[in-house]
């Protein structure tokens, strides 16, 4: 039942995303963030109940307790529609012939096209872990999988519809992309298994304004290149390798004499393993390298999730302390100490003040490090 729900709620959120971005002015949109939150929280509260409690309910079949909220949703894309064009989509992920004909009904009294039909196929299925997707470099097979999957869509799917569709949008104005100064022109990038995140995007803009990237192994307990400017500990899952990082005892040693005179930067997981402590799943505590006082546990799960602008209030590696910053946070880990000062003031897409701050703390001879929980994107307007 509870992957059922699951599989409901992407639906039904997919569903709704679709249409959102049809919407025109911020009480449409408000209206759809509503209806969103409250499907989320129905969602779960149905995976919660018992099953002799489901069985008892006034309802004809298991398809239409899973199939209800799709309903609610459908009818909020028929409220936010009226008098704008068409909806087209695909559906994906379905469980049968009855599901399918539920569903195209459904679409059918919204107005929305049908595009494609994808029921469900196991041989395209991709590794998950607490945190989604296992990454692409650790999927064995990745080129098949992808293969495969193309194949299944081209099958499924009005490609030719789809393309039309998406092509028919106008972009919405914006403002023309000014690449991020890097950190430095000469750049220690943490890379391996536990430091394996980054936008690819921010390190290409580095480099095409003449930055030099020096990868280097925590988990082979390298140390920085001493000739480097400026250190950068990207995230990834140091959770699952947080006994080889307090181990490594060469790596910590380096990276703490380099941050003595310049700066390293660490972002998400990066940021963790620049803290004092890492609780595990089971509990366990690795130390890490203290560079930080921030303490963080997995033991104690808490999804934080979205994208985030930052507001600086301290130095951060190669950029004016007056800039604003766009980035993103995704993860599960909950904070059990954050000491130092605060590197920016964080909002959520909302607007709404976030307490994961960051943190900032000199050294003494003229170095200085920072870290945040959100992944670097882009630069964004001072609010």
């Amino acid at each position: 039942l509870e992957e059922g729900v699951d599989r409901l709620l992407e639906l039904a959120l997919g569903l709704l995303v679709e249409h959102v971005g049809l919407a025109q002015g911020r009480e449409d949109l408000g209206v759809a963030l509503q209806v969103v939150e409250q499907f989320a929280l129905e969602a779960q509260h149905v995976g919660e109940r018992d099953r002799v409690e489901l069985a008892l309910r006034a309802r004809p079949d298991r398809d239409d307790l899973l199939l209800d909220g799709v309903r609610r949703v459908l009818r909020l894309t028929q409220q936010l529609g009226e008098a704008r064009t068409a909806v087209e989509l695909a559906l994906t992920d379905l469980y049968g012939v009855r599901h399918e004909a539920l569903i195209r009904e459904g679409m059918q009294a919204a107005g929305i096209a049908v595009l494609g039909v994808l029921p469900r196929q196991g041989n395209i299925d991709l590794p998950e872990r607490h945190l989604g997707l296992v990454q692409a470099e650790e999927t064995a097979g990745l080129d098949d999988i992808l293969q495969r999957a193309g194949d299944f869509i081209a099958a499924h799917c009005n490609l030719d519809r789809i393309v039309a569709a998406a092509a028919a949008r106008a972009l919405p104005p914006a403002a023309p992309h000014r690449p991020l100064p890097p950190p430095g022109q000469r750049i220690a990038l943490a890379r391996d298994a536990a430091f394996s995140f980054v936008y690819p995007h921010l390190i290409a803009e580095w480099r095409r304004q003449g930055a030099t990237i020096l990868p280097f192994s925590p988990l082979a307990d390298e140390a920085p290149d001493p000739g480097a400017d400026a250190c950068w500990l990207p995230g990834g899952y140091p959770e699952l390798h947080a006994g080889r990082i307090a181990a490594a005892q060469g790596f910590r040693k380096g990276l703490a004499d380099f941050a003595q005179t310049r700066p390293v930067h660490g972002e998400c997981g990066g940021y963790m393993v620049l803290g004092a402590g890492l609780v595990d799943a089971a509990g366990l505590r690795h130390q890490m390298t203290g560079l930080l006082g921030l303490e963080t546990s997995y033991q104690k799960r808490r999804m934080h999730l979205g994208y985030r602008h930052a507001s600086l209030v301290a130095p951060f590696p190669g950029l004016a302390q007056t800039l604003a910053l766009r980035g993103h946070e995704f993860h599960y880990a909950s904070i059990l100490s954050q000491p130092d000062a605060p590197l920016a003031r964080i909002r959520d897409a909302n607007g709404t003040a976030l307490p994961e701050t960051g943190s900032y703390r000199a050294t003494p001879d003229g170095g200085h490090v920072s870290g945040t929980f959100f992944h670097l994107i882009a630069g964004a307007q001072k609010a």
